[in-house]
């Protein structure tokens, strides 16, 4: 099980990699007026790291994206190797299921708003229904991807604490939860 997760990790960097170069180097258009920016930024508030300015040097979308995902996987080899790998993948695993519980909550709230005001749609000569699925489904894509940024983004966040430290943080549970 704990290969999975692993996978998962590397899978969910790898797609999260590759929209962010999707969205910010299209191939209709030439290597200078892409969003590097975006890239740059992008990369930085997933890993928390800054890239390098070499990176705009490269013109082709796939080497791009292979690029930072060599250095994503890095970065992912490099804290499992300063956490361990046990802790990261559990911690990986309640990360995931905190977000996807939080975020559903959010999407059927967000339904809701959606199956109240669509029946307006039918004033502007639109098909109420069709609206709806297309709205609905816009609506869960976009959840899907802020998950999966969000997981990345804590996932990086992750630092092991001291045994000392640790155990403050259990005494400040124990009274939280008693009082």
């Amino acid at each position: 099980a704990l290969t999975e997760q692993r996978d998962r990790i590397l899978d969910l960097l790898d797609r999260i990699l590759g929209a962010m170069v999707e969205e910010s180097c299209p191939m209709a258009k030439p290597p200078e007026d892409w969003d590097w920016g975006g890239v740059f930024q992008g990369f930085s508030e997933h890993f928390g790291v800054d890239l390098p300015d070499e990176i705009a040097e490269f013109g082709d979308p796939e080497l791009l994206a292979r690029e930072l995902y060599d250095r994503a996987e890095q970065m992912f080899l490099a804290k499992e190797e300063e956490i361990g790998t046990e802790i990261l993948l559990r911690s990986f695993r309640n990360i995931y299921l905190e977000e996807l519980d939080r975020a559903w909550v959010e999407h059927l709230t967000e339904m809701e708003h959606l199956r109240d005001g669509i029946g307006l749609r039918g004033y502007g000569q639109k098909d109420p229904k069709q609206e709806y699925k297309k709205e609905g489904y816009n609506i869960f894509v976009n959840m899907v991807a802020k998950v999966s940024s969000n997981v990345v983004q804590k996932l990086f966040d992750v630092r092991q604490a001291a045994v000392g430290e640790a155990a403050d943080v259990t005494r400040q549970d124990d009274v939280d939860r008693v009082v």
